[in-house]
């Protein structure tokens, strides 16, 4: 029988033994189940999160985002705020 890996909850430090090849290398884990959300990333960067990354722990994942990304987060922030006008101008 292979040895198992021992992922731990960052938010609550909830623990599961996994296989390894159930594991996908992450720089978090988090079990869903106590709410714990990844820090926020600094300017230029984007946290990808999977869910089930480790048996039914969601792992997250902070880089730094290539140019298409970073394009595509000014175009969804520019249309979040144009949203968020438009709203405040039907109150």
């Amino acid at each position: 029988m292979s040895e198992k890996l021992t992922i731990k909850c960052a938010g609550c430090d909830k623990t599961q033994p996994l296989r390894p090849r159930k594991v996908e290398r992450y720089g978090g884990y988090s079990c869903r189940a106590c709410g714990f959300t990844a820090p926020t990333p600094p300017d230029g960067s984007v946290i990808y999160t999977v869910v089930h990354a480790a048996g039914g722990f969601r792992g997250d994942r902070m880089q730094v985002a290539d140019p298409e990304t970073q394009a595509a987060l000014q175009r969804a922030r520019a249309l979040r705020d144009a949203a968020l006008k438009r709203l405040g101008e039907l109150n």
